[in-house]
């Protein structure tokens, strides 16, 4: 068994002769599992629309972001003005549509575009 960091999970543990494609199946399960564990989310107010674009290889986020912009670098810190639009890594995209569903951009949720192998 070996563990892994995740950032919306926290460490876990994986059997040693797990490919990637099963990591991210279990990633995905465990995901699932804590998301019907939850409590359900008050109802949100609607601020705004943002889009995840995770077609480049530093994902692009843009829509209604000019209020959120400094909270946005304090918490992440790949987020950041680049090549005119705003970027963040890509291990970060999860956790910041998180932060976006927290802060009323409820649109982060339907409108991530990802690259597809």
């Amino acid at each position: 068994m070996r563990e892994i960091e995740i950032q919306t999970l926290g460490r876990i543990q994986i059997p040693d002769e797990w490919g990637d494609a099963e990591i991210k199946m279990h990633i995905l399960d465990l995901r699932a599992k804590a998301l019907t564990k939850s409590k359900p989310l008050p109802a949100m107010n609607f601020k705004g629309a943002v889009e995840v674009d995770c077609t480049v290889e530093w994902p692009i986020v843009r829509g209604d972001l000019q209020n959120i912009t400094e909270p946005l670098q304090k918490r992440f810190k790949t987020f950041e003005w680049s090549h005119d639009w705003w970027h963040i890594a890509p291990a970060d995209v999860a956790a910041l549509v998180d932060v976006l569903a927290v802060l009323g951009r409820e649109e982060a949720l339907t409108r991530i575009r990802a690259h597809v192998d």
